[in-house]
């Protein structure tokens, strides 16, 4: 069509979110919402792409029941199917409860149904028999009935679970009828109706196990998807045997029949939701070198390595081996007696022994809630061979004892005081004693010399929850006992908080303004001085000017402002430190007053955002906040619980909030936008192939996501059914803002515009079939939804037929059906003034 009209652009990508409370003062560009986007490319891309690093995951949905009395010689059988649900979704109980002695009459039908099975319920069939089975199932009002799992045991014990999402609903005095196989005998049949499962019926995991005997039978199996509803059939040839649930976790609807013979019981989840629960991430690199006798040979040209089998042993992928001077990374082990490395070496070597320098792990935190209440595990990886640090088995080696289940935790890297000493890796979490993994140790113990504030023992009163290294010591902080009060190691022992004799540099704590705020939460240095927070109110630094450390002190940076009530409240950028104050505002400290108030430094404020932040933001879950700072893409992360979150979740975050530093070089604005896919309980950053860029890793439930740079617009998930990866799309909203073209030229804010078409430009699109929809508002008021298809033609323009009006704004939206990006550019709206007197036409 013809471009009619004066052209209005609308850049992507220079701003990000913004409000004004004052609609005049909007400008092209500016976005009042960006869910699911970026803007690190200077437009607008979707959510940056990222697939799950292990395979396996920590979580499991585990099953387990045992017989009484064990019987040796009476076969049984385990089965469990779970189910994508909604938060909503509530047990209503059994519906049949029957069991059939000797052979059956097929097709059978049940006893009339003395209550409903209301539209929308599943209702799901549990047979079992001593031979044969059911082939189809149908009820009086049509619901079509689907087989979701079954196990048979070498003596002909056979169970079934059959469900139906019901479409029409199963009145009182309706029958099921069951078809069986030729020859079926003594059959038991329970059913029961959950509510509120997702449609279509989309199965996450089954599993299944028989034995000879009828002792405990466990299965367990794995989601990355939630909520979820279990339903679980147990079946022993023996009939007087009785199901024991004693170590039974979470099923807790059971119902039990015996008459056909034998025993079978039926077992119902409540909404499940993950039982584990990451509290905190680090890539660590402990940097241990260790010498490794053993002839190598490498060759110049090939990255194969040929060696003894105890040297491959002694390796892991990611380490680096040194042989005769000359580096390489392991990537993979061939053999027995070869180490693949990720390039090839450049020189001819043969060696009696080799050197190895540990390479980088994930060390987890996670909340385990089988082993509640003291269910906390620090655990490390094993990197997945050839994988090139995109995979790992996180918990491959449990670090240590139980510890209480709280989140987030912190990591403060620290050690290596001297050349003898190692790296040591220190995890706070203002519950459990301050917890050390010495190097690649596979062991963390509590700090050796605690201070005497804090105790030994477990104590939320007494231990702290915070640390960093400034001036050669490990500075902790945040013990309840005594809030206020920053504690400082000795320089040579970064776990002595007790020696004070000389010639040792003693140990030394600082109170720090103990009328001011509540706790001491959050630290970061700043153009080399250290700068301390508290909750809900007071900015300090330290005054380590004087030589005589014991000389040193505080000093008031501001007294009304201060930071959320979490230990990552409080990050540091390229140049500045951006922290979340206990209103969930965001602040720059390099903006921040002495002793003064918070208006300049409330980016949240200056940018409109006060009232998003009040309406999304939930408050009162501070405590959860979690940050980390993309160095590459000069992005803060915080992951956040929102004021929509799940009440059945309530330690779980549901909110990204980002906040993109890369235009400030250049004189401009930092960039906002959100995210609403994650579950983003911790945050770190991870090296890409073990040397390259680091890249953003988000710990969900029990795996994490690694993110893939310069990719967009995917979750891959494991599908753990049909054993395969299952790449997702990401549904995005862009919400423009009521612009009435003032900006361009002022007096337009005044004349009534005809509006003609508008046209989408994007920079590119990585599937053709990417439906993009925008709906178009004419002065607030919803007029027309324009649908842009992608192709091959980066432009597309449309006409518009919303009629006249001063302002026009609208949502750009993609539905996440199709995965890869829609990189948009901007927006061209072609409009005539129409003058100030004209009528609405429409």
């Amino acid at each position: 069509m013809p471009q009619q009209g004066t052209a209005y652009l609308v850049p992507f990508g220079t701003a990000g979110m913004v409000s004004h409370p004052n609609r005049w003062r909007a400008k092209a560009g500016e976005i009042l919402i960006g869910e699911n986007v970026v803007v690190e490319n200077d437009l607008i891309n979707k959510e940056p792409a990222a697939t799950y690093y292990d395979p396996q995951g920590i979580d499991s949905l585990p099953l387990q029941v045992a017989w009484t009395p064990t019987t040796a010689g009476a076969p049984s059988i385990i089965a469990m199917v779970f189910v994508d649900a909604l938060p909503t979704s509530q047990y209503f109980g059994t519906r049949l409860l029957t069991g059939i002695a000797g052979t059956v009459t097929s097709p059978w039908v049940s006893a009339p149904f003395a209550s409903i099975v209301a539209v929308g319920c599943l209702h799901a069939v549990r047979i079992s028999a001593l031979t044969g089975g059911a082939t189809s199932i149908t009820d009086s009002r049509g619901n079509t009935y689907t087989l979701l799992t079954e196990v048979t045991q070498a003596s002909g014990l056979h169970g079934q679970i059959w469900g139906a999402v019901i479409t029409q609903q199963i009145q009182s005095g309706d029958t099921v009828t069951i078809t069986f196989s030729p020859g079926t005998a003594n059959v038991n049949i329970i059913s029961t109706s959950t509510s509120d499962v997702k449609v279509p019926l989309t199965v996450r995991e089954n599993e299944s196990a028989s034995s000879t005997g009828s002792t405990t039978s466990s299965i367990s199996g794995m989601s990355q998807s939630y909520p979820l509803i279990g339903i679980a059939l147990a079946a022993s040839s023996s009939s007087t045997v009785t199901p024991d649930y004693t170590s039974t976790f979470r099923w807790t609807n059971r119902a039990t029949v015996n008459s056909g013979a034998h025993r079978l019981a039926a077992l119902t989840s409540n909404v499940w939701w993950a039982s584990a629960h990451i509290a905190a991430q680090i890539e660590w690199v402990p940097d241990d070198t260790s010498a490794i006798s053993g002839s190598t040979t490498v060759v110049a040209g090939s990255n194969i390595i040929t060696t003894q089998v105890n040297t491959v042993n002694a390796f892991r992928p990611g380490d680096i081996i040194i042989v005769g001077g000359e580096s390489q990374v392991v990537k993979d082990f061939p053999s027995s007696t070869q180490i693949s490395t990720v390039t090839p070496f450049a020189t001819n070597q043969t060696v009696a022994s080799v050197t190895r320098r540990a390479g980088p792990v994930l060390i987890t935190v996670a909340n385990i809630e089988q082993f509640s209440p003291a269910g906390g595990y620090i655990l490390k990886e094993d990197p997945t061979r050839g994988a090139l640090g995109a995979h790992g088995n996180l918990d491959a080696i449990w670090a240590n004892y139980p510890l209480a289940m709280v989140r987030p935790g912190r990591f403060v890297v620290g050690g290596k005081e001297d050349a003898s000493r190692l790296r040591k890796l220190f995890y706070l979490n203002g519950v459990d004693p301050v917890q050390v993994l010495p190097g690649d140790g596979q062991t963390a113990a509590p700090i050796a010399k605690p201070a005497a504030d804090w105790g030994t023992t477990q104590d939320a009163s007494k231990q702290p929850l915070n640390g960093i290294v400034h001036q050669d010591s490990l500075v902790i902080f945040g013990n309840l006992n005594d809030p206020h009060r920053i504690y400082w190691s000795t320089p040579a022992d970064h776990e002595d908080f007790q020696t004070t004799a000389a010639p040792a540099v003693p140990y030394m704590s600082i109170r720090v303004a103990s009328n001011i705020g509540r706790r001491l939460y959050g630290a970061a240095q700043y153009q080399g001085v250290l700068y301390l927070w508290k909750y809900p109110y007071g900015i300090f630094y330290v005054d380590d000017t004087p030589t005589d450390r014991l000389q040193w002190s505080y000093r008031t940076r501001s007294t009304a402002l201060g930071c959320a009530p979490s230990p990552y409240a409080v990050l540091a950028v390229d140049d500045d430190v951006i922290f979340c104050d206990a209103e969930g505002h965001f602040h720059l400290l390099s903006a921040v007053a002495s002793l003064g108030g918070t208006r300049d430094s409330d980016i949240t404020r200056a940018l409109g955002l006060h009232t998003w932040t009040q309406q999304n933001v939930n408050i009162g879950t501070l405590n959860t906040l979690v940050s980390v700072y993309d160095t590459a893409t000069k992005t803060a992360w915080f992951g956040l619980r929102s004021a929509s979150a799940s009440a059945q979740t309530p330690a779980d975050n549901d909110l990204v909030i980002r906040w993109d530093f890369s235009l400030v070089p250049q004189g401009g604005p930092m960039r906002m936008t959100t995210a609403r896919m994650w579950v983003p309980n911790a945050f770190c950053l991870k090296h890409r192939d073990f040397t390259g860029r680091q890249a953003v890793v988000i710990g969900e439930y029990g795996n994490a996501w690694f993110v893939e740079p310069q990719t967009y617009g995917r979750r891959t998930d494991r599908d753990f059914v049909a054993n395969a990866d299952t790449p997702r799309g990401v549904a995005t909203r862009i919400s423009l803002p009521e612009l009435d073209y003032g900006d361009a030229q002022p007096p337009n804010r005044a004349v009534r515009k005809s509006f003609r078409a508008l046209e989408m430009i994007a920079q590119a699109t990585e599937n053709t079939n990417h439906p993009v929809a925008m709906t178009i508002n004419v002065d607030g008021v919803y007029r027309q939804t324009l649908r842009y298809p992608q192709g091959p033609n980066r432009r597309r323009l449309q006409p518009l037929q919303c009629g006249d009006g001063y302002s026009l704004s609208g949502d750009i939206t993609t539905d996440g059906s199709v995965v890869g990006d829609v990189p948009l550019i901007g927006l061209v709206v072609y409009y005539a003034p129409t003058g100030t007197d004209q009528s609405r036409k429409s």
